[in-house]
């Protein structure tokens, strides 16, 4: 089996971080600048990237209110602005969904450059398809990211949804690979305690979903799964670190140190050889999931739908590969010889995990009983979006997905 592994956009991280970023974009260039809903003005990054694209004389033009799940109607808009401003560039600032949603835009104002009559929602994530290579038409990507642990800060993926149809999906291209991305940890600690808890179950994930891999199958190479095992202690240790203290200094270096992690986590994971996939495409159709309740809709957080999500994939994987203990084997390597059976692994790794976001379930997302058609939904979206993650070519039915899911609750 082959393998590779290369990241080529430019990391820093650090108090330096944006003015690093920053020194990449050309001298007297314009620029479309893509954020959220506001963070960035109250936390100071807003402030430092006017002072410094006004020392490089670059010219913003501003897009934002990105949405938590970035869509197609903010994604074209800001590729309709990006082609009318003339713009020579795109900057993200703020989490993973504005470079998301900036990455789409890239691959859209490619397309028109190129006189295609394509959509990059409807020709290529709809339908799967990896998105246009890059060319002389592809405008450069720079990420100045204000969390630490989101994928897209230095990989080559996008998920965009369509709230009209429910379907939230990804594509991906080398093209998409950022120029340079940044992470100043100060930026962070405006942000939410749930917000950054959900970006940091993000990366534990992440590597999860590799590890599980790993520990089931003897095809890959399971020197990958000592280095995630030490990935993961580190981060269990900065978790620990980060709900035992409120000095602020150990907290910027705590968040320095998640997105360090973050970068390995993330695209080591980027590899299908490797990455199971399951737990992400559960968590995808629980964001993409839109339900009216008590007149407000429920948007769940990414970070937290796929903690609700994992003790369906541990089901499937003990079901599909009984005579392997992948899970004890993971769980020892962790916690010690006390652990001995799935639901060992389980119980000790939520308990090291447990935070707001496992405190907050289904149920209290939906403000009381489930819907009814949650759970089918949820079938049908990770059907809907190449279905696999269980190694081997196994795929599991829709009633043992069906019947993982019901554990959840």
């Amino acid at each position: 089996m082959d393998y590779m592994f290369g990241i080529p956009t430019k990391l820093f991280i650090g108090p330096s971080s944006t003015k690093s970023v920053i020194s990449f974009i050309p001298e007297g260039s314009k620029i479309l600048l893509v954020f959220g809903g506001g963070s960035i003005m109250r936390n100071g990054c807003y402030d430092d990237i006017i002072e410094l694209t006004n020392e490089r004389n670059i010219e913003l033009i501003e897009h934002g209110g990105c949405p938590p799940n970035p869509t197609v109607q903010f994604m074209r808009e800001g590729a309709k602005k990006c082609l009318e401003n003339n713009c020579g560039g795109i900057l993200a600032v703020g989490g993973g969904s504005c470079a998301d949603a900036s990455k789409a835009m890239i691959g859209q104002c490619q397309l028109a450059k190129e006189d295609s009559e394509k959509d990059i929602w409807d020709d290529y994530y709809v339908t799967r398809l990896p998105a246009p290579e890059k060319t002389e038409n592809t405008l450069p990507l720079y990420i100045i990211e204000t969390i630490s642990g989101t994928a897209s800060l230095h990989n080559h993926g996008s998920v965009l949804s369509d709230p009209s149809i429910n379907k939230k999906v990804s594509t991906r291209t080398l093209a998409w690979y950022a120029q340079a991305s940044g992470v100043d940890p100060k930026y962070q600690l405006t942000v939410s305690r749930y917000q950054r808890e959900c970006t940091i179950f993000d990366i534990f994930a992440h590597s999860f979903e590799c590890i599980v891999m790993i520990a089931h199958m003897p095809s890959v190479p399971q020197s990958g799964f000592y280095h995630l095992i030490g990935l993961q202690k580190g981060l269990f240790s900065a978790l620990d670190r980060y709900h035992s203290t409120d000095n602020e200094q150990e907290l910027l270096n705590i968040h320095a140190e998640l997105a360090y992690l973050a970068a390995f986590a993330l695209n080591f994971s980027a590899y299908p050889q490797v990455f199971s996939g399951l737990n992400h495409l559960l968590g995808h159709g629980c964001t993409a999931y839109d339900s009216l309740v008590d007149g407000k809709t429920v948007n769940m957080t990414h970070g937290a739908s796929l903690i609700q999500t994992m003790p369906a994939v541990i089901h499937l994987f003990d079901k599909y590969y009984p005579e392997v203990d992948g899970f004890v084997k993971y769980g020892k390597e962790l916690f010690g010889d006390e652990v001995e059976t799935s639901a060992d692994f389980l119980r000790f790794y939520f308990d090291k995990v447990t935070t707001t976001i496992v405190e907050k379930n289904f149920t209290e997302f939906f403000k009381g009983e489930v819907p009814a058609d949650f759970i089918p939904f949820l079938v049908d979206h990770y059907f809907d979006h190449a279905p696999g993650g269980l190694g081997m070519g196994k795929i599991p039915t829709r009633e043992e997905i069906t019947e993982a899911l019901q554990l959840c609750l």
